[in-house]
């Protein structure tokens, strides 16, 4: 397991299943030379300093911020489909880190924000997309607490319509 998780915390078959499926699908994806246009301000700066800082796997819940200070609002296409595999594993995990909020609510905005827009969606190939959607089914059916505690049902149907579609 990644760094900062708790060590008596272990997925199921289905979870371990859905996991598979992603890092197949993003698991050849480079590393980018920088996760953000680190010339646009120091605050993207500082995000591709924080997303360098540590291997992808090895990221922990305090890397990934919160919704007022994400670095993934800045990266790249390339950088998101670099994280995905961590980023999936922190939002199907139960919110069991007490200074963060459960990080799938970050996620399902990076996920739908500008619908077919989207340019995170749009630099998928069809079986990412696939592993995505699979992603989103099972977070609606295994964290409905935490879904239902952020007000986000609205937010992950669109983001199932969205990746499934």
């Amino acid at each position: 397991m990644s760094a900062g998780w708790p060590e008596d915390f272990a997925w199921d078959a289905g979870a371990i299943s859905v996991l598979n499926d992603i890092d197949l699908a993003f698991g050849s994806c480079e590393r980018p030379v920088y996760f953000t246009d680190v010339n646009h301000c120091c605050e993207c700066r500082e995000h591709h300093e924080e997303l360098s800082e540590h291997p992808t796997m090895e990221l922990r819940r305090s890397n990934l911020g919160g919704a007022a200070w994400d670095p993934i609002c800045f990266t790249s296409p390339q950088g998101k489909a670099h994280l995905f595999p961590i980023l999936a594993r922190y939002s199907m995990a139960p919110s069991f880190w007490p200074k963060y909020d459960w990080y799938g609510t970050q996620l399902v905005f990076h996920l739908t924000s500008g619908g077919q827009c989207n340019e995170f969606w749009q630099s998928c190939d069809a079986d990412q997309r696939s592993a995505v959607a699979r992603m989103i089914e099972w977070i609606i059916e295994h964290r409905k607490d935490e879904i239902d505690r952020y007000l986000d049902d609205d937010d992950w149907l669109a983001a199932w319509q969205l990746w499934a579609g």
